[in-house]
């Protein structure tokens, strides 16, 4: 319990917003790099931007339609949130064509961000 010390119980808050950092960070990093990664997974990351105020998230332009589909029915709660498509992700080695079309892709799916990966 706080005393007259504690400084309003701000340490204990600090700790829970810590918390709440790695867990998007970790669903953030998987929607990146998982193959097990899921619809699921999708609604959660937006869920977990939500709660800590994210500007955006990063997703791979597979998820883009469910993941706008998701911030359409919650508009409430994730007015807030832009989405951010990562392309040619890790390495930027897919060819050049491939690379323009999902970029058309994303464009039509008005995202806020596009971040592309060239291989040099």
């Amino acid at each position: 319990t706080p005393t007259d010390n504690d400084d309003d119980g701000e340490l204990p808050q600090l700790a829970i917003t810590s918390t709440l950092e790695a867990t998007f960070n970790e669903f953030s990093d998987r929607a990146l790099t998982d193959n097990t990664w899921n619809d699921d997974d999708c609604e959660r990351l937006i869920d977990e931007a939500c709660l800590i105020n994210k500007k955006y998230i990063k997703i791979h332009s597979m998820w883009l339609s469910k993941c706008n589909e998701y911030c359409k029915q919650n508009k409430a709660k994730t007015s807030t949130i832009k989405l951010s498509v990562i392309i040619g992700y890790p390495h930027g080695q897919q060819c050049t064509q491939a690379k323009i079309s999902e970029i058309k892709y994303c464009l039509k799916q008005n995202i806020s961000k596009i971040i592309l990966f060239i291989s040099v």
